[in-house]
C-alpha cells in the first residue's frame, strides 16, 4: 500500500502538469472543455488576484461550454473560495454563496470526484458549518486519499472546529504527501496555528517561520508568523514582521472572524488577542458580523 500511494503521489502532479502544459500551448480558439479546465487551473496556482480573476473567466468558459461538467463547476467554486481568503473579492458573502452554488452542483453532478467534495468542504469551513466541512473533506480523501490539499483542508476544518490534535497528524501527512506544493506554505501555517492552539509556542513560532521562509507565501504566512512570536512573547521579533501586516491596511478582525471562524470562543478570543498584539493594537475590535457568511447557506 505505502509503494502504491508512493507512485500515485508521484505520477500524479506530472500528469497534470503535463495536462497544463498542453494547455497553454493551444490557442484558445482549439481549447476543448479540458484544456480550459488546465489552463485556468494555472492561472488560480500563482495566487494573485488578476490570475485568479482570468481562472475565473476560464473556469466559466468551462461550464457554459459543458454544464455537466462537474470538475470546472469545482475548479470555479474553488476560484470564489480564494476571492474572499485572500481578499480579492468585493463582496466576499456573495462570493461564497457562489461557491457553495458550483461545489454543490460539482458533487451532484459527480459525487465520486474528490475535487468536488473537497472544494465544497473548503466552502463549508468559510461559512462556519464545520461539521459539514469536515465530513465533505473525510468524503474527498475516502475517495482519494493521497490527496495532500484534502489532508491540508480537513487539518484547517478540525483546527477551526476546536480539534487542534486531530488536525496535526493530517497536516504532517499533507506535507509527507506533496514535499513541493504550491500550498506548502499553507500547510505550515496551518501546522503553526494547532500548535498555537494547544499552547506548542515554540512548535507554531517554527513552523510559521518555515511557512514565512517561502518564496510563495503571502500575507496569512506573515501574519501567521507575527501572532505565533506574540503569543512566545517575542515582541521585537512579531514588530518585525509588522511591515507585511501594514500592508493590508483595511484587515480587521471582522474580516478575520468571518474568514476563519473558529467553533470555540476560547479559541477566538485567545487569538484575536494574539493578533491585535501583532498588528500593534491597531487592529479593529468590532465583532460585529460575527455570523460570518452563515445567512448565504441556504
Amino acid at each position: 500500500d505505502d509503494i502504491s500511494a508512493d507512485v500515485v503521489t508521484a505520477i500524479e502532479p506530472e500528469i497534470t502538469e503535463f495536462e497544463i502544459s498542453k494547455a497553454l500551448s493551444k490557442p484558445m480558439s482549439q481549447l476543448d472543455t479540458w484544456d480550459l479546465y488546465h489552463r485556468a487551473s494555472w492561472h488560480f496556482w500563482q495566487n494573485n488576484a488578476n490570475d485568479n480573476a482570468q481562472a475565473q473567466a476560464l473556469y466559466w468558459q468551462a461550464v457554459e461550454q459543458d454544464p455537466s461538467f462537474a470538475r470546472g463547476h469545482a475548479g470555479l467554486a474553488y476560484s470564489f473560495f480564494n476571492d474572499v481568503v485572500f481578499g480579492h473579492a468585493d463582496d466576499p458573502g456573495v462570493a461564497v454563496k457562489h461557491g457553495l452554488l458550483h461545489a454543490r452542483q460539482a458533487v451532484a453532478l459527480d459525487s465520486r470526484d474528490p475535487f468536488a467534495h473537497y472544494t465544497l468542504g473548503r466552502l463549508y469551513m468559510l461559512a462556519g458549518r464545520h461539521d459539514a466541512s469536515i465530513d465533505e473533506l473525510i468524503r474527498s480523501l475516502a475517495l482519494n486519499p493521497n490527496q495532500s490539499q484534502a489532508h491540508y483542508g480537513l487539518a484547517f476544518a478540525l483546527v477551526l472546529a476546536g480539534r487542534p490534535i486531530e488536525a496535526i497528524p493530517h497536516v504532517e501527512r499533507a506535507c509527507q504527501l506533496s514535499p513541493k506544493d504550491p500550498l506548502l506554505w499553507a500547510f505550515f501555517s496551518i501546522r503553526a496555528l494547532g500548535h498555537l492552539l494547544l499552547d506548542n509556542f515554540d512548535e507554531a513560532v517554527a513552523w510559521a517561520h518555515k511557512a514565512h521562509a517561502l518564496p510563495n507565501s503571502g500575507f496569512w504566512a506573515a501574519l501567521m508568523l507575527a501572532v505565533a512570536l506574540t503569543a512566545q512573547g517575542d515582541e521585537d521579533a512579531a514588530t518585525a514582521c509588522r511591515g507585511e501586516l501594514i500592508q493590508r491596511p483595511n484587515f480587521s478582525q471582522d474580516q478575520f472572524d468571518k474568514t476563519f471562524r473558529f467553533a470555540l470562543s476560547e479559541h477566538r478570543d485567545r487569538f484575536a488577542s494574539w493578533l491585535a498584539g501583532a498588528m500593534g493594537g491597531s487592529l479593529s475590535a468590532d465583532r460585529e458580523g460575527r455570523t460570518g457568511f452563515a445567512s448565504y447557506l441556504n
